[in-house]
């Protein structure tokens, strides 16, 4: 008896059944690329809309950041927002009770929000502090001081005991989302909706 190894119809077979052949190779491969060309819009698309979600984030955090700096340093803090720039930064606020050497500590102290939050963090290319290209501010107010978002800069405060100034933002994105900001005076605290 023939062992089924040694059998030569066997390793024919056997041969046959090892490989691709290039025809299937070549199908393989163009059906990848149909995929490939497929999703990529779709991944681009994902990647806009995450420029939304970013500047959401962004806003969120700089108005949390100035709300604790404020409460840990004892003194209040300004998120000084500035329009054309798109950027937000956080500064304590230099008093007249302070000493040289307290205000010059103070003012090397600017706290900038991170910009790329998200996985890998790359999406924007955002300095630290701005906010995604595509995103347009395009309403702020201050202590019912409306149309601010045409000046220069724009100074939020924050005081020690975790108030803050009322404060209303609305941003867009290049895909005609639109976020509202609205302050809490009597907790700091930020809250947003999507407006249609």
């Amino acid at each position: 008896m023939i062992s089924p190894r040694r059998d030569p119809s066997y390793c024919r077979r056997a041969s046959h059944a090892r490989g691709f052949t290039l025809i299937e190779l070549m199908i393989v491969i163009a059906i990848m690329a149909v995929v490939m060309s497929i999703s990529i819009p779709t991944f681009y698309r994902s990647l806009k809309k995450d420029a939304i979600r970013q500047a959401t984030q962004q806003v969120l955090d700089a108005c949390k950041d100035a709300r604790t700096q404020a409460i840990i340093h004892g003194r209040p803090c300004d998120l000084v927002i500035r329009p054309q720039d798109r950027t937000l930064n956080s500064m304590l606020a230099l008093g007249t009770d302070l000493t040289n050497q307290d205000a010059m500590a103070a003012s090397s102290q600017t706290v900038t929000v991170p910009a790329n939050r998200q996985n890998g963090g790359d999406e924007t290319n955002a300095p630290a502090g701005m906010l995604p290209d595509g995103i347009a501010i395009m309403f702020i107010g201050v202590n019912f001081v409306p149309d601010l978002q045409t000046t220069e800069s724009v100074s939020v405060r924050f005081y020690p005991n975790g108030t803050a100034d009322e404060f209303a933002m609305l941003i867009r994105s290049d895909n005609n989302e639109w976020r509202k900001f609205t302050m809490d005076v009597a907790t700091g605290l930020v809250n947003w909706e999507v407006v249609q």
